[in-house]
């Protein structure tokens, strides 16, 4: 739970947070503060609902900082994670991405800026550059989407979870030396419900990762190790000790 001292402070820094949003890049900084006076600045903290399938309003969420998980709910009941969204992202007004009807709640407290589908236009119109960047959000975002989905396609439940390690350490990992830092909130429970694959599948695979040289664990968090994760990752793996660890790995 945050402070209300805390939270003060954080939302004293918001307008700064928001200014560098690369939404705005190459925008001046005084004229994105100048445009952006209007817009909304929130807190969200963990576990609080951003986004709805019930939400008609058409607002776009600005991560300014903080993390979101995008999810669904199965046919059975079981709520399925379809993306990370990191700070820079955003996440609403999905009909842009040709998607919608899911949640996405708060992993960490974030910082989000709310700006309408009347702002969005306005702010385009105002500033050109903030469409061509909006467009380039979209893109990565797709990519990494599909990322998420080559990583599903794969046979093997330990390849499954080593090209996805490698996205999220892309998206949202911290360099720390050699490895990519990846946080401490990333369950196993949050993994397999973002692979669709059993928690206990998911810690046997993460052990053999480890034992492999892949990752390290430090604490609760994980450290990727980018040649060699991506190795294991690779959809035909090579040498006959890696080629062996993925069969050991079949469900």
């Amino acid at each position: 739970m945050v402070g209300v001292m805390e939270r003060a402070g954080i939302l004293r820094h918001s307008q700064s947070l928001l200014a560098r949003h690369p939404l705005w890049n190459g925008v001046d900084s005084e004229r994105v503060l100048a445009l952006t006076a209007p817009v909304r600045i929130w807190m969200a903290e963990r576990g609080k609902l951003v986004v709805a399938p019930e939400d008609l309003a058409g607002r776009l969420q600005l991560v300014l900082s903080g993390r979101l998980q995008a999810y669904r709910f199965a046919p059975d009941g079981r709520r399925v994670v379809v993306e990370i969204i990191p700070a820079g992202s955003f996440d609403g007004e999905l009909s842009l991405c040709g998607e919608r009807g899911h949640y996405s709640e708060a992993t960490v407290t974030s910082v989000l800026a709310s700006v309408s589908r009347f702002e969005l236009e306005r702010l385009a119109q105002a500033e050109p550059r903030i469409a061509l960047n909006l467009t380039g959000l979209l893109t990565r975002r797709l990519e990494r989407r599909e990322k998420q989905i080559e990583a599903m396609t794969l046979r093997h439940p330990l390849q499954r979870l080593a090209s996805h390690l490698l996205t999220l350490a892309h998206a949202i990992g911290r360099a720390k030396g050699e490895v990519l830092q990846l946080p401490s909130r990333l369950t196993h429970q949050a993994l397999a419900d973002m692979l669709g694959l059993r928690r206990e599948t998911v810690t046997v695979c993460l052990g053999q990762l480890a034992e492999q040289g892949a990752i390290l664990f430090e604490g609760r968090q994980i450290l990727v190790l980018e040649p060699k994760l991506a190795e294991v990752a690779a959809p035909h793996p090579r040498g006959p000790a890696m080629v062996a660890l993925c069969r050991s790995a079949q469900p």
